[in-house]
């Protein structure tokens, strides 16, 4: 079984066509039995292979530039919450938001949004309405 991957935002369409050629070409060499045409296929391979990690690298740079233009322009509009995300998104510590699994009293997880949020209100109350310290 094959693992499926998460889609790079960043690469553009055409080195993702290139990487279909290696594909293409890596089967070829597999399902070749002459051993003149998988020596011809191998050194195609090579070649594309090459040219698509060539073009993921500036694909790559590029999207860190444009972030990077983000951060500054962000930075001068002194929106430092943005500037610190994208910080971190280039450093790749960025993790994005988790959501962590919310349980109720009895150890139960609670799957809808509503009832995640009905247990905060209570964790809330809880926590914040106390009755006065005795002085």
């Amino acid at each position: 079984m094959q693992k499926t991957r998460k889609m790079k935002e960043w690469i553009t369409p055409d080195t993702w066509q290139a990487i279909e050629e290696r594909r293409q070409l890596k089967k070829k060499i597999n399902d070749s039995r002459s051993a003149r045409r998988r020596v011809k296929y191998r050194a195609a391979y090579t070649e594309t292979n090459r040219r698509v990690k060539r073009k993921i690298r500036t694909d790559k740079k590029a999207h860190v530039e444009e972030l990077a233009k983000e951060a500054e322009e962000a930075a001068q509009k002194v929106e430092q919450r943005n500037v610190y995300k994208i910080t971190k998104f280039i450093c790749g510590k960025y993790s994005g938001s988790r959501h962590a699994p919310i349980r109720d009293k009895q150890g139960q997880l609670l799957n809808s949004e509503k009832d995640q949020e009905a247990r905060w209100v209570e964790h809330f109350k809880e926590v914040l309405n106390r009755p006065a310290p005795e002085v």
